[in-house]
């Protein structure tokens, strides 16, 4: 907080501010601000997979509620109640790709979970996610990830260091 008659905006931000609040505070502004923190909280820790979109959304849960089953597009959309086309446009529109690709990604995150807090084998790991075979899998990780997910277990448990 700074009072007005010594406000010198400069010195402010030269002390690494990005922002301040005149004292004696305005009540309006405090709370608007307030509010504004409290937004920016919020979706900062909303999940990443998260759609302000209902639809697109609904399709995120149901895709996530069977991410071990294979599931198509067409069978998604009947599901959602809608079509193809506007089931891929409201993805783009959300997370700027579509329903499969959305799911490939919440999967390797998942995976990539998996790998970092539990011992399951990669093939368990890869049979918890839909994938019945583990080499399928294993280059779906790689091509993500940068790395096998062995060696990504390996990374992140402190025993290799990154190339």
């Amino acid at each position: 907080m700074v009072a007005e008659g010594s406000l010198d905006r400069r010195a402010v931000y030269s002390k690494g501010y990005f922002d301040y609040l005149l004292w004696p505070p305005i009540e309006q502004e405090l709370l608007s601000r307030l509010a504004a923190c409290t937004a920016e909280i919020a979706r900062r820790s909303a999940p990443p997979f998260f759609s302000a979109d209902p639809m697109v959304q609904d399709s995120c849960d149901l895709l996530a509620q069977q991410v071990d089953q294979k599931i198509t597009l067409s069978k998604l959309a009947r599901m959602i109640g809608t079509n193809r086309t506007t089931l891929v446009n409201r993805f783009e529109a959300s997370f700027n790709c579509g329903p499969m690709t959305w799911l490939r990604h919440y999967r390797m995150t998942l995976a990539a979970g998996s790998l970092r807090n539990g011992h399951e084998s990669v093939a368990t790991v890869a049979e918890s996610l839909g994938y019945e075979n583990s080499n399928n899998f294993s280059t779906a990780f790689k091509a993500f990830h940068g790395l096998s997910p062995l060696r990504y277990r390996k990374m992140v448990a402190g025993r290799e260091k990154p190339a």
